[in-house]
């Protein structure tokens, strides 16, 4: 699927941010991403300090996620290039300005 993914927890919640091309040569297997179009999504999650494991996990409920270009700020060539080419190694490291809130 070609999934980069960056998580961080902080202020008592986890933050997760996932990048993906909206539209995949896997037509079969992979979710065709295309604006206006409502797409069913649900999450689980795994926490190993409570032996979760397996079927053993968090379920979220199903949502709908609707992609709208005009939601979001065309970003600047400067900032394109950035998140190419940043690497974080750490979670705590992770910085996309307006993302997580502050205190």
């Amino acid at each position: 699927q070609g999934v980069r993914s960056e998580s961080v927890y902080r202020y008592g919640r986890y933050f997760l941010v996932m990048k993906r091309k909206l539209i995949t040569v896997d037509k079969k297997k992979d979710v065709q991403f295309q604006e206006g179009v409502k797409i069913p999504i649900a999450f689980n999650a795994w926490d190993g300090t409570q032996d979760e494991r397996g079927t053993k996990k968090s379920i979220s409920s199903w949502f709908e996620m609707i992609l709208d270009p005009h939601q979001a700020p065309e970003p600047q060539a400067s900032e394109t290039e950035e998140l190419e080419t940043h690497k974080v190694t750490e979670p705590e490291e992770l910085e996309l300005p307006g993302l997580f809130p502050t205190p």
